[in-house]
């Protein structure tokens, strides 16, 4: 059998094709990116309740494409 565009559609409308849930934090970020009312200290601090996403984002932001005149040391530096 071959895999297919359509077949990988079927598969997921008829739920024979698990898809992986987003992490815990990505729900709330998004959710709070998407309240017109939050800031970004209110996404900041979430993203710091995971250590793997801080240290990737900090790596990121460091980077030579990111980095500005000093370097991030945690996830709200501005």
């Amino acid at each position: 059998m071959s895999i297919t565009a359509e077949s990988i559609l079927d598969d997921l409308e008829n739920d024979r094709l698990p898809l992986p849930t987003l992490p815990e934090v990505a729900i709330k970020v998004r959710e709070t990116v998407d309240d017109d009312d939050a800031s970004i200290t209110d996404v900041a601090q979430i993203i710091e309740t995971d250590a793997a996403l801080s240290a990737r984002i900090i790596q990121v932001a460091n980077s030579a494409l990111y980095r500005g005149l000093s370097s991030a040391d945690n996830v709200q530096m501005e």
